[in-house]
C-alpha cells in the first residue's frame, strides 16, 4: 500500500504465486517496482543504489552515524512515521561502492514536496543529536530543489 502511494500506482499482491502486478503509466511502474525491490533488499542488508535509481524522484542525504539510531528510531519507527506523514519511502543505503563511516546515506524517494518535508524533518531530528550540522550542509540542502515546487518559490519569496 504505501509502495502504491508513493509510487502513484496499482499494486496487487498474489501471495499464493508470490507475485506482484503492477499498473499504472510506464514511469509509476518503473518507480513501484525500484521501491518494492528497494524494500525487499533492505530486509536481507544495506541497498546500493545506482545512478539510474534516480527517476527524479530522490533525495539523498547524509546522516552523522552518531544521529543514524535517534533517526531511525526504535524498530524504525521514526522514518515509517515520516514516511506516512509525507508520503514518502526511505531507507539507509550504500551508494556506488565503499563506505564512509561518519555519515550513512538516507534515500528518501517520493514527489519532490514530499521529499522536501521529509528531509526537513529527518535533518530536524538531526539537529537534536547533532547540534550544528544544518549549518554545515545548509548550502548543499537550501539550494537542492530550487524551484521544482508548482509555485517555483515554496511560498517563501
Amino acid at each position: 500500500e504505501k509502495i502504491a502511494k508513493v509510487a502513484n500506482a496499482e499494486i496487487e499482491l498474489f501471495e499464493r504465486d508470490l507475485t506482484l502486478e503492477i499498473r499504472g503509466s510506464k514511469l509509476q511502474r518503473r518507480r513501484a517496482k525500484k521501491y518494492a525491490e528497494g524494500v525487499m533488499a533492505q530486509r536481507t542488508g544495506p541497498v546500493s543504489i545506482t545512478e539510474d535509481y534516480d527517476d527524479d524522484d530522490l533525495t539523498l542525504l547524509l546522516v552523522p552515524q552518531e544521529a543514524v539510531g535517534f533517526v531511525t528510531g526504535r524498530a524504525g519507527n521514526f522514518l515509517r512515521t515520516i514516511e506516512e506523514e509525507w508520503a514518502t519511502l526511505m531507507f539507509f543505503c550504500e551508494v556506488g561502492s565503499g563506505r564512509n563511516k561518519e555519515y550513512e546515506k538516507l534515500a528518501i524517494f517520493g514527489d519532490v514536496r514530499a521529499r522536501r518535508g521529509a528531509e526537513l524533518k529527518v535533518l530536524s531530528a538531526v539537529e537534536t543529536k547533532v547540534p550544528g550540522y544544518l549549518d554545515k550542509i545548509k548550502d548543499e540542502v537550501f539550494p537542492r530543489d530550487k524551484g521544482k515546487d508548482p509555485t517555483g518559490t515554496w511560498g517563501t519569496d
